[in-house]
């Protein structure tokens, strides 16, 4: 059963699974690139030189058991350790896609609000000709 085909450009890499027996299939551009017998999870790995030559793509494809997918077998795609397709949630950002971080403070009472400069003018909520 295909548990999902994911295009990007002309390529497309589709990740088969067969709950009976086992087996987790990767395909890409219609080539078998992966064959593997796993219960639980598993994880297929495989290099695909690009199309100018100039450079090879590293792909992962990981299988999970999901129960909250309704096939009950969640995949994640990754592209040189970029998440491109993400069923199980787990996965979302990644060191290469991360957003930046921002400093928390601890106690968060002893901030002080915000100082406005003096010669700034403070401007109304609203103003009085939008009142009905």
């Amino acid at each position: 059963m295909k548990i999902a085909s994911l295009t990007l450009g002309h390529d497309v890499i589709e990740a088969h699974n067969n709950m009976l027996t086992g087996t987790e299939t990767v395909v890409f551009n219609g080539q078998e690139v992966s064959r593997q017998f796993n219960v639980f999870s598993g994880t297929h790995r495989f290099e695909v030189l690009s199309a100018d030559g100039s450079y090879v793509d590293v792909f992962r494809v990981e299988f999970r058991m999901s129960l909250a997918h309704w096939k009950g077998v969640a995949v994640d795609i990754f592209r040189n350790d970029e998440c491109l397709l993400d069923q199980t949630g787990s996965n979302y950002r990644t060191r290469a896609n991360e957003l930046p971080r921002v400093a928390r403070s601890r106690n968060r009472a002893r901030r002080s609000a915000p100082q406005a400069s003096p010669t700034a003018r403070r401007q109304p909520l609203y103003r009085r000709e939008d009142l009905v």
